[in-house]
């Protein structure tokens, strides 16, 4: 796996699962934080990189490709797009 992939709110759990199974496969994880004391358990669980977010930004949002386009790659019958 080449490139870095950056894990917003990489203090969380659905990242804490995430971030080790990335940097297993060899994925550079950039781990994106709001509280200067995750830091260390971020980078514990794999992050190469941790950056700390600024306190000012009041909303965030992602543009990136969807669901449909990056293939969804799971069947949970609790995910709303496989209970079709």
């Amino acid at each position: 796996m080449s490139g870095t992939i950056l894990a917003v709110g990489a203090d969380g759990k659905f990242a804490g699962l995430v971030i080790p199974a990335l940097a297993a496969r060899g994925a550079k994880v950039r781990g994106l934080v709001r509280k200067p004391g995750s830091t260390a358990g971020v980078r514990d669980k794999g992050a190469a990189e941790v950056a700390i977010g600024v306190d000012e930004a009041t909303s965030a949002f992602l543009c990136g490709p969807s669901v449909e386009e990056l293939g969804h790659g799971h069947r949970n019958r609790r995910c709303p797009l496989c209970r079709n």
